[in-house]
């Protein structure tokens, strides 16, 4: 057999070889690269970062200490985590800790007027227990955007969770749309 013949055949057995694992690579293992192997659409990313430029999140509690960031999609993260369908459309978090569990009061004073100014309007919070918890909503685009401040005990002790989560086309500010929730560990 010729040298170029050979080197034919052992290239041609190597390529089969590589595409079989990686084909099974991409099948059996997709579940748990779909995060790294997922690009959100177009108005998903954009609206990941309208979030992350908003004044609203930019906001650190007093003497907190960022924890964690991250931001999800529809398209990428619907069975990742948090919500059994994870986020509606798209969503940003960031988590700190703090020294101490924050009243609803203390929320509004730190949130508010980066909220008001970047145009949330905080929303009634009705049945809601006063300790903890502060939310806001506005129009972006085509749908509502709401935000969530929400303070409790975590494991490591006081937390805070910041939440900005849009809705789907045509949600409003008054519509049944489920405001966005903390992922208490």
């Amino acid at each position: 057999m010729s040298s170029s013949r050979r080197a034919l055949i052992v290239f041609a057995a190597g390529t089969i070889a590589m595409l079989t694992i990686c084909g099974w690579f991409v099948v059996v293992r997709h579940n748990a690269l779909s995060p790294l192997l997922c690009f959100a659409p177009a108005d998903q990313a954009e609206t990941i970062d309208t979030f992350r430029a908003d004044p609203l999140y930019a906001v650190t509690p007093p003497d907190g200490r960022l924890t964690e960031e991250e931001a999800k999609t529809h398209e990428c993260d619907a069975e990742q985590g948090g919500s059994p369908l994870g986020p509606q459309f798209a969503e940003v978090r960031r988590r700190f800790t703090t020294p101490q569990v924050y009243g609803a009061k203390q929320l509004q004073q730190t949130f508010g007027p980066a909220a008001e100014a970047a145009g949330w309007q905080e929303m009634d919070r009705g049945g809601e227990p006063a300790a903890g918890t502060v939310r806001f909503c506005k129009r972006i685009g085509e749908r509502s955007a709401h935000a969530g401040v929400y303070a409790h005990s975590g494991p490591v002790g006081p937390e805070l969770e910041l939440v900005l989560s849009a809705g789907a086309v045509g949600s409003t500010c008054d519509s049944p749309t489920p405001a966005p929730s903390p992922s208490i560990r």
